[in-house]
């Protein structure tokens, strides 16, 4: 994060403002005002709205200069956190060229992606990390309006405990 950037911290997802990158549009901020009041101090309520309406707002910033980070608490009191990030064809732990943990799918079309595999290291497993991709993977196909098709077992496991992954299985 640069200098002059503000970070603004929430459950499930922080916001993060680039004021120097900034032309005042106002399309990323218009759609949500239970998150982004610009009359207000601070201007940003991250849990003044789902993280997913949040992604997908932040996504309609034209400029750059609003982005958000993902996270998930693992099980351990919610002390630690890992920084789940958006890949070409899936969502990660850890750095592009060393994940210690992902999800990956295939686009089938533009409507539906198909998770072909989930792995999480041994130093990562038990602490919900896999549920947490999962989840996200989910929030993502929310926010994109697509269907997702679990051809691997672990993602599977987690549609088939989750009633509220429903609206976006196939």
């Amino acid at each position: 994060m640069s200098d002059d950037s503000k970070q603004y911290v929430g459950k499930d997802i922080d916001v993060i403002f680039h004021p120097g990158r900034c032309v005042h549009s106002a399309k990323c901020v218009s759609g949500l005002p239970g998150v982004f009041n610009i009359k207000k101090k601070p201007w940003v309520h991250v849990d003044g709205e789902t993280a997913d309406k949040i992604a997908s707002q932040i996504n309609n910033c034209p400029s750059g200069a609003l982005d958000y980070v993902w996270k998930s608490h693992l099980l351990n009191g919610g002390k630690q956190m890992f920084e789940i990030k958006e890949g070409t064809n899936g969502f990660y732990v850890g750095e592009e060229d060393h994940k210690e943990a992902e999800i990956h799918f295939v686009q089938n079309g533009n409507h539906i992606i198909i998770v072909d595999h989930t792995i999480v290291s041994d130093s990562l497993k038990g602490q919900g990390v896999g549920q947490a991709l999962v989840k996200r993977l989910v929030e993502f196909a929310r926010t994109k309006g697509i269907k997702i098709m679990p051809l691997c077992p672990f993602a599977k496991s987690q549609f088939d405990r989750h009633e509220d992954y429903a609206d976006v299985l196939l």
